[in-house]
């Protein structure tokens, strides 16, 4: 497993640039830092949690077979309008055949869903040899919008994010979106037999990854 973080505390630039950019851009901008597009010729892939199918256009673009699930109906009936072969449905049930794709995408997205009913979701979908690209938000983009956010609704939408994991982890109770450690993310990979093949968690703030990259390939059948 390839494993890349930061090699100096970088957090003040980091932070600089990830401030002068709204919300919207730095999700846009996290498939030009990480290698998430990147799949063969012809695979079919879904992106999970696509909203109105942003990813999809880029992936439709390099010749892949591009498919999106999205619980949120006025995105589903967006990224319809705009061409893309989108699916209404939820990530913990997806409205996809066993072994039935050759990738995935979750793009800072399983903070807002059943974490272990969507990560094995994601195994039951692939085929074997099938990868995942999954973005996750860490404890730095928590600390981030706390410490740098411009508005006040903004730094408490952080507060709640540490609350609401804090309280998940250690009770099990849903109070919102949460943030994630490649700690916890390895067990559920390790029960589902997804190999975690490669880690980036170079984007810090406070010492604490902002985003955390991870590709899996599943190994099981």
């Amino acid at each position: 497993m390839h494993v890349k973080t930061s090699s100096g505390d970088n957090s003040s630039e980091t932070c600089s640039h990830l401030v002068r950019d709204t919300f919207q851009h730095l999700k846009m901008a996290y498939k030009e830092i990480y290698p998430v597009l990147d799949f063969p010729l012809g695979s079919r892939v879904v992106d999970v949690g696509c909203g109105s199918g942003r990813f999809l256009a880029a992936l439709g673009l390099r010749g892949i077979r591009a498919i999106g699930v999205e619980r949120n109906r006025h995105y589903v009936e967006i990224g319809l309008a705009r061409g893309f072969d989108i699916i209404p449905g939820a990530a913990e049930h997806l409205p996809l055949d066993d072994r039935s794709c050759d990738g995935l995408i979750c793009n800072v997205a399983l903070g807002y869903m059943d974490e272990p009913k969507a990560v094995a979701e994601w195994a039951r979908v692939l085929k074997p040899g099938g990868e995942v690209r999954a973005l996750l938000h860490g404890p730095g983009y928590a600390l981030w919008l706390i410490v740098t956010a411009p508005f006040l609704k903004q730094k408490l939408y952080g507060v709640r994010m540490l609350l609401a994991t804090l309280v998940y982890r250690t009770t099990g109770k849903r109070l919102g979106a949460l943030i994630h450690t490649t700690k916890i993310m390895r067990t559920y990979y390790m029960a589902l037999r997804l190999e975690l093949v490669e880690v980036d968690e170079s984007q810090r703030f406070a010492g604490q990854p902002v985003v955390i990259y991870h590709r899996l390939r599943k190994t099981g059948k």
